[in-house]
């Protein structure tokens, strides 16, 4: 629900509360679609909390039904099913289309992004941690998407804007200072929003 992406009165909680697509406790999202007049200019933004599929769940397992999905099909991470979950509804990706991955690391967006995309699309991943995966559409980056200069970037990687889908998953490195914790998070989500404004093509779809 956009209301777990930020919570208070900033910007980017008036932005998502105005533009995301309502999910739901299971990242179910209301049956009524957004009406064009209440698009935002960059298109869709979908928000769903990182916890949404452990609500209502008791002795919460790292090594669950999801996590050994994961394993089975080869993704990186279990929170490629939360990609999956959007995706299938919304038909975000599609065949030859242009993708900035903020926060790629471990990469298991980026493994099924790449899948939907095909050979005519091109991804560019970027993380302060190291993607160790070889996609043939895709390029990763090292870096801190605080501190690098995207224009050089996509200029040295031959991937130009506008891209057709910004997908972030980031997280920072948790301190357990909870009021740090949170003004970090709420650092790495209003880039992500800056990003798409500045890098999405219109109507394009921020995640």
């Amino acid at each position: 629900h956009p209301a777990s992406c930020q919570r208070g009165d900033s910007p980017l909680s008036r932005f998502a509360k105005a533009h995301s697509e309502p999910l739901g406790p299971l990242g179910d999202a209301d049956s009524s679609p957004l009406s064009p007049e209440r698009l935002p200019p960059l298109g869709r933004v979908y928000c769903l909390s990182p916890s949404v599929a452990l609500q209502g769940r008791v002795g919460y397992n790292l090594k669950d039904y999801y996590f050994k999905k994961a394993k089975t099909e080869n993704y990186a991470a279990r929170s490629v099913f939360k990609l999956q979950e959007i995706d299938e509804r919304f038909k975000i990706l599609k065949a030859g289309y242009k993708v900035l991955d903020l926060g790629a690391a471990p990469g298991s967006w980026s493994q099924y992004t790449s899948k939907k995309i095909g050979p005519q699309g091109r991804l560019l991943g970027i993380d302060l941690q190291k993607v160790a995966l070889t996609l043939p559409n895709a390029v990763f980056v090292q870096a801190s998407i605080l501190d690098v200069n995207l224009e050089e970037l996509f200029t040295s990687e031959g991937i130009a804007p506008p891209f057709d889908v910004v997908l972030s998953d980031m997280a920072p490195r948790t301190t357990g200072i909870r009021v740090t914790d949170q003004a970090r998070s709420m650092e790495l989500c209003e880039m992500a929003l800056k990003s798409a404004d500045r890098f999405l093509r219109p109507r394009g779809s921020l995640v």
